[in-house]
């Protein structure tokens, strides 16, 4: 893990007064609620959130919130479902017959990987089966949930590595869709 080796107390001062800002990683820890404080994710404790700024590694809402803010600083932040993991399409929702499916033993809740009429695999949520077909649901599990990130924002910032960090394909309502994540 990167460790900052100031040669001198200016040098220190100034790598953790630095801004969050496009080409900065940053560490955050975090707790994601939904509903009026129900815990959907946190960072755990020594374990934050490692992220390359400016460049759609995290969900848009919260990045542009955490854009500016200092080492130490804290922020609770209100993402409206259109920055976050998009607005529930009920269009991305569809009747599939179970025989188009691995022969398997499936239950309502479980996460199957289908493709779709362009040959992509897209991740899918069994939402409701009968005898012969299943119910896809093909938005994200948070998909029209306005979501509430308490942050400790920026327990370290950092500029980036040079020529390692290239620009991530914008953040999708399909998890399967985002390419992996990157350290810089």
């Amino acid at each position: 893990m990167w460790q900052p080796a100031p040669t001198t107390t200016a040098t220190y001062a100034k790598v953790f007064a630095m801004q969050i800002a496009k080409k900065s990683a940053v560490a955050i820890d975090y707790m994601l609620t939904i509903d009026g404080g129900f815990i959907v994710d946190a960072s755990e404790k020594g374990d934050p959130l490692w992220y390359l700024h400016g460049y759609n590694n995290i969900i848009p809402g919260l990045e542009k919130a955490l854009d500016g803010l200092k080492v130490g600083d804290k922020k609770t932040v209100l993402v409206s479902p259109e920055e976050g993991y998009g607005v529930y399409a009920a269009d991305r929702v569809h009747q599939v017959p179970k025989n188009r499916h691995r022969k398997g033993t499936y239950n309502v809740g479980d996460h199957v990987t289908a493709t779709g009429p362009e040959g992509a695999d897209t991740e899918a949520r069994i939402t409701a089966m009968d005898g012969k077909n299943f119910t896809l649901d093909f938005n994200h599990e948070l998909a029209g949930n306005p979501l509430t990130w308490a942050t400790n924002t920026a327990i370290r910032t950092r500029p980036a590595y040079s020529g390692r960090c290239r620009q991530r394909p914008a953040l999708t309502a399909s998890p399967s869709a985002r390419a992996p994540a990157r350290r810089c």
